[in-house]
């Protein structure tokens, strides 16, 4: 009973930190976005040699979408993961049949599409964290779950931290940082270092 108990407050404790972190992420690519127009007209006018090697000559229409490198990369990755057909986890099925149940769009009370279409995605991710989320969200009771769900749930943890340290440490979130327009020329002055070398290389 004693280990039943302490496992659903771990587990409590660690939905509440993935939920916090969750918001600080949002926050953080908020920052980052708001600042980014700013940034990069700074950029263009202290430093319109890099700006043209690093965004290219102005064009008067919009260019058709260029696949980059890191997209073919996504891409591949996506699909290696679906060709393996990792198993889920067997507490994230239960978890996602009890949110379907309670906030399909095609029920007349409780339907949810913007809820549902994030607990699928979660469900594909095997993202434990979200949907112990969203079943907080609508009431859904929590089952005990595994130790191997608990491991689960950290590592869904992990991976948000490491996003969020991923954009903390990016040159906008340093550019909304900076205090003074010194400091924001500083950090100008190392993108433009930045993009000279690599375009010298």
């Amino acid at each position: 009973m004693y280990i039943m108990s302490s496992r659903r407050k771990k587990v409590k404790k660690l939905s509440l930190q993935y939920s916090y972190l969750r918001l600080e992420e949002e926050e953080v690519s908020e920052i980052c976005s708001e600042v980014e127009g700013e940034m990069r007209s700074a950029l263009k006018e202290h430093y319109p040699k890099e700006f043209e090697i690093f965004y290219g000559p102005a064009v008067k229409s919009p260019a058709p979408p260029v696949e980059t490198i890191e997209d073919s990369e996504e891409f591949l990755e996506d699909s290696e993961t679906k060709e393996e057909h990792v198993p889920k986890n067997p507490d994230v099925k239960k978890l996602y049949r009890h949110i379907v149940k309670r906030i399909h769009p095609d029920k007349q009370d409780g339907g949810n599409e913007e809820q549902f279409k994030l607990a699928a995605k979660a469900y594909e991710e095997n993202n434990v964290a979200t949907l112990l989320e969203i079943a907080a969200q609508n009431n859904i009771e929590l089952t005990v779950l595994s130790p191997e769900t608990i491991e689960l749930l950290k590592n869904n943890i992990k991976t948000l931290e490491n996003k969020i340290n991923t954009k903390k440490g990016s040159s906008s979130w340093y550019y909304a940082q900076a205090t003074t327009p010194e400091e924001k020329l500083q950090i100008l002055k190392q993108i433009a270092k930045y993009i000279k070398e690599n375009n010298d290389a």
